[in-house]
């Protein structure tokens, strides 16, 4: 759904154009003078007399919706130190077991 505002900023013309995906980079296929709004609903926070059943009605920008893309990228970024972390802290003590009780690295992972 978008909002088309005139010039002069007094006509508020809400048209509605059905999008076969929600790009949230790259709208391109937005006109000039076009607001993006998008239906969010869920049974679980809409589903009682407050809302009347009904989704609510926002821009992308208010209720901070990001990509998938972004998402995925944001998970590895944090996840990348903590396994590197606990790599660091096998390979430490496999290094001391090895060090002290000799044998391989899968043997120290193994207690063998």
């Amino acid at each position: 759904m978008r909002q088309n505002l005139s010039d002069d900023g007094n006509d508020n013309i809400i048209e509605k154009i059905e999008q076969p995906y929600l790009d949230l980079e790259e709208n391109e296929n937005i006109p000039n003078g076009y607001t993006l709004y998008i239906k969010l609903y869920s049974q679980l926070y809409h589903d009682n007399d407050n809302f009347r059943n009904e989704p609510v009605i926002v821009t992308p920008e208010e209720v901070g919706l990001i990509s998938m893309k972004d998402e995925v990228l944001d998970s590895i970024v944090f996840a990348l130190p903590i396994l590197s972390f606990w790599l660091g802290t096998c390979f430490v003590f496999s290094s001391w077991y090895t060090d002290k009780y000799g044998g391989t690295f899968i043997d120290a992972l193994l207690r063998k």
